[in-house]
């Protein structure tokens, strides 16, 4: 969605960037749960190395999404030391941060970058991206009817930053 950082989508590993990924987490020794971050400008096709953290995807639930339920693995290991039998990865699963999507809007409404890098939408282009982005095929990163809590509590924090910002 025209750069949008909120947006998460599971895609089939690129073959280099993965041998990237290993030689750089055998170059430092690395031990545990890892997340190799690469970004790749669409426009010109060239990727780069963005960082390592200590912890699974920046989406636990893209990853759930996508057959990767790395929460439920974590707790079979601990509790009954069994190690996941891993499935091919699902691409295509998404998600989106509502509550993400307004803190850009109001940062930008504010005076801040666009909300939707490579582009200047102007404030009603903004708030139609906005807007338009709820009509989406992408699932809530953190509304679920099985735990509508995560969700519930951001649309509260939304709610608030709507009142402040109006």
């Amino acid at each position: 969605w025209e750069g949008c950082g909120v947006l998460r989508r599971t895609v089939p590993a690129d073959v280099l960037l993965e041998a990237h990924a290993r030689r750089l987490l055998r170059a430092l020794d690395w031990d545990g749960v890892a997340h190799v971050g690469f970004f790749t400008d669409a426009r010109t096709g060239r990727t780069g190395y963005m960082e390592v953290n200590g912890r699974f995807w920046g989406s636990t639930q893209v990853s759930v999404d996508a057959g990767w339920d790395f929460p439920w693995w974590v707790y079979r290991w601990f509790v009954d030391g069994e190690r996941p039998q891993v499935p091919p990865l699902r691409g295509g699963s998404e998600t989106v941060w509502r509550y993400g999507d307004l803190q850009a809007l109001v940062a930008y409404l504010r005076g801040g970058a666009s909300p939707t890098p490579g582009s200047e939408p102007g404030t009603r282009g903004a708030i139609r991206d906005f807007v338009q982005g709820w009509f989406r095929g992408a699932r809530s990163e953190t509304f679920r009817w099985n735990d509508p809590g995560p969700g519930l509590l951001d649309a509260r924090h939304m709610l608030d930053d709507a009142w402040r910002l109006a």
